[in-house]
C-alpha cells in the first residue's frame, strides 16, 4: 500500500493523522536556548503561553533529510510499497528540499515529493485526500495526483491581529508592519504563489474575521465543501467562526485545530485561519 508523509506545518490534528495513517515529520522550534520538535516536545498551548510572556522571538528550522529517511524506514517496515510526501511551501521553508534530498538518498521504495506551495490545513487537506485514496489501493501516481488536485482547489485565508510577528520573522517589511500597526490595521493574508501575501486590510478584528468567512461562503457550494478553522491560542474566536460557517455552508467535513508552534512563531497569538475546498 502507498503511504503518505507530511510535516508538522500541515497542522493536522494528531488523532486524525493517526486515524488516516499519515506520518507527520516535525519541524523544529528553538525557544529560550532549547530546541523542540514542533508539536511533539512543545505543544501549542504551552508555546503560546510562553510567547505571550516573552520578548524573545523563537526561531524555526526545517526537518533534516535524516528525519525524513527515518520516517520512510518506519513506513517501509509497516509494509509501504511507495511513499508520497507533501511538504510546507518551498517559498516559506527549506522542508521541501530536505524531503527531496531524503528521497534521493533512500532507494528502498519509490518516493514522490510534492511541494504543497501552501501550509496549515491547506497542506493538511492534500495529505488527507491522498491518504484516503491510498487506502483504496491506488497507485503511487494516483495518490500523488489526488494530492495535487486537492492542493490546487484549496484556499487559505488568515486574519492576523498584528503584523509585528510577520515582520520580526522576516515575512514582511518593517515599513509595512509599522504602517499597519500605527493605523490599527487587521490584515488578512493568503498563500499566493507559495508565499505569505497580503489580501486585505480591515479596520477592526470583527471585519477581518467577517472577510475570511464571507470569502469562504462565496466560494463554497452548500453541502459540498470541506472546511478547517485553525487558531493561534484563540479558541473562542475559532469556535465562533466555525459555527457560523457550518450554519452558512453546511460542509461535509469540518476540522478545528491549533496553529503549530512553528507557524505560530510567524503569526503571533490570536491569528485565525480558514481553509476550504470542494
Amino acid at each position: 500500500m502507498i503511504r503518505v508523509v507530511t510535516d508538522s506545518a500541515s497542522d493536522l490534528p494528531p488523532e486524525l493523522a493517526d486515524a488516516e495513517g499519515i506520518e507527520v515529520v516535525p519541524l523544529y522550534v528553538t525557544f529560550g536556548g532549547e530546541t523542540y520538535r514542533d508539536g511533539v516536545d512543545l505543544k501549542p498551548q504551552e508555546f503560546f503561553a510562553r510567547l505571550r510572556a516573552s520578548d524573545e522571538l523563537p526561531t524555526t528550522a526545517q526537518p533534516t533529510p535524516g528525519d525524513f529517511v527515518r520516517a520512510f524506514e518506519r513506513l517501509a517496515s509497516q509494509g509501504a510499497t511507495g511513499i508520497v510526501v507533501l511538504t510546507l511551501s518551498s517559498g516559506i521553508s527549506g522542508t521541501f528540499n530536505s524531503a527531496l534530498q531524503a528521497a534521493r538518498m533512500w532507494k528502498e521504495r519509490a518516493v514522490e515529493v510534492i511541494d504543497s506551495r501552501t501550509a496549515l490545513m491547506a497542506q493538511g487537506f492534500g495529505a488527507l485526500a491522498a491518504a484516503r485514496l491510498a487506502r483504496a489501493q491506488a497507485s503511487l501516481e494516483e495518490v500523488a495526483n489526488e494530492a495535487r488536485r486537492v492542493l490546487k482547489r484549496t484556499r487559505l485565508l488568515a486574519a492576523v491581529p498584528t503584523l509585528e510577528y510577520l515582520r520580526r520573522g522576516g515575512r514582511i517589511g518593517r515599513a509595512a508592519a509599522l504602517a499597519g500597526n500605527l493605523l490599527q490595521i487587521k490584515p488578512v493574508v493568503g498563500d499566493q504563489d507559495g508565499v505569505v501575501t497580503p489580501v486585505a486590510r480591515l479596520r477592526t478584528w470583527k471585519r477581518a474575521l467577517g472577510y475570511i468567512m464571507n470569502r469562504a461562503v462565496e466560494e463554497l457550494t452548500p453541502g459540498q465543501g470541506r472546511l478547517a478553522v485553525m487558531h493561534a491560542d484563540a479558541l473562542e474566536d475559532a469556535q465562533r467562526v466555525l459555527e457560523q460557517l457550518v450554519e452558512r455552508v453546511k460542509p461535509v467535513e469540518t476540522i478545528l485545530t491549533d496553529f503549530s508552534p512553528v507557524l505560530g512563531t510567524h503569526s503571533g497569538p490570536g491569528a485565525i485561519c480558514v481553509v476550504y475546498y470542494q
